[in-house]
């Protein structure tokens, strides 16, 4: 197993039980189509993609919902040439080059995404927001992932520790496009709470591209969330399951 594995990579019968679990106990993944349907339409309009940012914010990390809106406007309008350019890249090009980038935008979006009352900064938001602006590339992640994935972050080294856990889900995707090189690729519909499965056969992971290869990294959570309830650590979010599996 490659060294920046430290964690369980399920086998398909866990990755199935896992995804089934999370099904049973979280409804809010629309919430993420939502948000990227804002972003997508209004792309290079910060105004307008500030309100992408803020309906997942809301959705999913409600405590931190109350930001500086014109400071996340102008993060967005300062970054739009780099986010561009990030946009349709999948996380297999992530490279060390990236990294002084990748620093700059999560700095920048740690700012101004911080919580007007107290100032408090939320690494979770970022992670959550940078998704949406490059979906195969930016993976989510919320505390409980980082600490699954040992990228656990403290105040003042969250860029560092998120740099981390980009370059384990790299390198845990090679591990997946091995153990399922022959699965069905999932493509999942916002317009199920229930997330409804459509299936290419494929080998790798050919054929994900465009909308359905950045709509994907949506279920790192969903995932994760499932294989926490099974006692396992959290799967790489490249979401692949055996056609058995349905």
């Amino acid at each position: 197993m490659n060294d920046q594995i430290d964690f369980h990579i399920p086998e398909r019968h866990e990755f199935c039980s896992g995804y089934e679990i999370y099904n049973q106990r979280e409804r809010r993944g629309p919430i993420w189509f939502d948000a990227l349907e804002v972003i997508n339409k209004n792309w290079g309009n910060a105004s307008e993609m500030e309100r992408g940012v803020s309906r997942i914010i809301r959705g999913w990390n409600r405590f931190y919902a109350r930001y500086d809106k014109n400071a996340v406007i102008a993060s967005i309008d300062r970054n739009i040439d780099s986010l561009s350019n990030l946009r349709d890249r999948g996380i297999e090009t992530l490279t060390t080059l990236d990294s002084e980038l990748l620093t700059t935008l999560f700095n920048d979006f740690l700012s101004s995404l911080k919580r007007l009352n107290d100032n408090r900064k939320s690494p979770v938001s970022v992670a959550k927001t940078l998704s949406l602006f490059a979906p195969a590339f930016l993976p989510i992640w919320d505390s409980n992932i980082a600490w699954k994935y040992n990228c656990f972050y403290i105040d003042g080294d969250s860029h560092i520790k998120y740099l981390k856990f980009c370059e384990k889900i790299k390198y845990s995707r090679k591990e997946f496009e091995n153990l399922f090189r022959t699965a069905t690729i999932v493509h999942f519909s916002r317009e199920s709470t229930n997330t409804t499965i459509q299936s290419t056969q494929s080998t790798g992971f050919k054929g994900a591209t465009g909308k359905k290869k950045r709509d994907r990294l949506l279920f790192e959570e969903r995932i994760a969330e499932g294989m926490k309830a099974c006692g396992k650590t959290s799967p790489s979010p490249i979401f692949f399951v055996d056609s058995g599996c349905k």
